[in-house]
């Protein structure tokens, strides 16, 4: 018998973690109601709702529902011909078990949205520190000054002998947007040893920031208000991108969704293609690796999706084009200067993306994001 691939559950909002947490509460209340009105049918059918929502909060297949997947309100060993006054016994024991059992869960999900939300103001606050490090150095000849940590104390970053941030969580929010200047954004560059330098495209980040240009949305023609999603197999990443420009008030172009018309595929693409912004979804569909060195194989996205990586670049510029790539996914080395993004699990991904979207010249409210 083939076993099945068991995944984690990866919830993509708070309100998605809260419907989570009601649905059990509901099942512990039926548990406790047990105890007042007591018999086997009512445990039976207590048993059956308590399966089904977990398979509906966590899916078939995953790890969480893996736990749930043999359920019984039970406590004691079991035998053949159990007299009915022993069944009765070790269900009713079983109880409190089942209870703390759910309980256990609820704890769970309690963390899950705390980091959620922790996440995504860890997020704000990194953004918000890029830019402040580009105003403090704009008076600076565009310079700053990145002290690493050491034994003698914690790290940080200095403008005109200045720390940016006076909490420490503030100060590992800089040191955490300076990686990111450097490392994805290419705002900043190494100028001398531990001293840095804005580049222009950090000096027009923030050029655009303070005077807005006109926004994307007045210049495009139709489909003004479409985002397109390039993705492989993962459905369920296809349909969270989705629902975030749903949410943002801008509409998902998903190409296999569109009429052919009797165009080919890439006659289609073309078709569609004048948009403003495109996401493509780097997910482990595919296994490579170099001809000699098998060894080396790695999951990485379908062929295809890397083409219209490629195709979007060229057409609409690299500023537009966003990369949402999974863990582990192989990350195409001839498409530097493209915003990659990780697709966490605590769901901050969703307000990058959104920032990303904004910064691209659309009008949105990231607020709405959850």
């Amino acid at each position: 018998m083939r076993e099945i691939a068991r995944e984690n559950k990866v919830f993509f909002s708070i309100k998605e973690i809260d419907s989570a947490i009601t649905k059990v509460n509901r099942r512990i209340e039926d548990l406790k109601n047990l105890q007042n009105s007591f018999d086997s049918e009512k445990v039976s059918l207590v048993e059956r709702k308590v399966k089904d929502t977990m398979r509906e909060i966590f899916g078939a297949n995953s790890f969480q529902f893996e736990r749930y997947e043999y359920f019984q309100i039970w406590s004691g060993p079991m035998y053949v011909n159990m007299q009915n006054s022993y069944i009765a016994k070790c269900e009713q024991d079983g109880i409190p078990e089942a209870v703390t059992l759910l309980e256990g869960e609820l704890e769970m999900l309690q963390e899950k949205k705390e980091d959620f939300s922790d996440a995504i103001n860890t997020e704000e606050q990194i953004e918000q520190a890029m830019y402040s490090i580009l105003e403090a150095c704009s008076h600076s000849d565009w310079e700053f000054y990145w002290i690493k940590e050491t034994m003698d104390g914690p790290g940080g970053i200095k403008v005109n002998n200045k720390l940016m941030g006076q909490t420490e969580q503030e100060i590992k929010c800089h040191i955490e947007a300076a990686e990111r200047m450097l490392s994805e954004r290419k705002w900043i560059r190494h100028k001398d040893g531990i001293w840095f330098k804005a580049t222009k495209d950090g000096r027009e980040a923030l050029q655009n920031r303070n005077n807005p240009k006109v926004t994307v949305v007045e210049e495009l023609n139709e489909f003004a208000k479409k985002i397109f999603i390039v993705h492989g197999h993962d459905e369920a990443s296809k349909y969270a991108v989705a629902h975030l420009i749903n949410q943002v008030g801008l509409e998902p172009l998903i190409l296999h969704e569109q009429p052919n018309g009797g165009k080919t595929i890439i006659e289609k693409l073309e078709h569609h293609s004048n948009v403003g912004f495109a996401v493509v979804l780097l997910t482990p569909d595919d296994i490579g690796h170099q001809a000699k060195h098998p060894e080396q194989s790695m999951p990485r996205a379908r062929q295809n999706v890397i083409m219209e990586l490629g195709f979007f670049m060229g057409k609409i510029s690299r500023g537009k084009v966003c990369a949402l790539h999974a863990e582990n996914v192989e990350i195409p080395s001839d498409f530097q200067g493209v915003m990659y993004i990780k697709m966490d699990n605590a769901g901050a991904w969703k307000f990058r993306l959104g920032q990303e979207i904004k910064a691209a010249g659309f009008d949105i409210d990231i607020s709405k994001i959850n």
